[in-house]
């Protein structure tokens, strides 16, 4: 049988919510520079899980420089620099193959058009 728990989608969608609520927490933190440092950790760990979480950083700066324009974008820097580190460390073929490893990897599912196949209630 198929495994709900198993799939990738609901923890990652409880981190991407974990995320998001830092991101509303910065926008109203005096001093947002751990939340910046946590957020960026959490974003680059949901990037290296899937791809797609590239996604959070975009809704992040729309959101944090609408509701504050001044003085955010140092956090910004922060969380991106951050999200870059976590991202590197949590995915050790990085670490000895590099950025043409990782472009290569996009590379294949760009070009790949294989599909797969859930199956539920046992259904083969």
């Amino acid at each position: 049988g198929y495994c709900h728990l198993a799939e990738i989608t609901i923890q990652l969608t409880a981190l991407w919510g974990i995320i998001l609520v830092l991101i509303y927490k910065i926008s109203v933190s005096e001093k947002p520079m751990f939340l910046s440092m946590a957020g960026g950790v959490l974003w680059g760990l949901a990037v290296a899980a899937k791809i797609t979480s590239v996604l959070l950083i975009v809704i992040g700066v729309i959101y944090l420089l609408w509701k504050k324009p001044k003085g955010i974008l140092p956090f910004i820097v922060l969380w991106i620099v951050f999200g870059l580190i976590s991202f590197f460390v949590s995915w050790p073929v990085l670490w000895t193959e590099g950025l043409p490893f990782f472009m290569d990897h996009i590379r294949h599912f760009q070009e790949s058009n294989s599909a797969q196949t859930t199956y539920y209630l046992g259904d083969f």
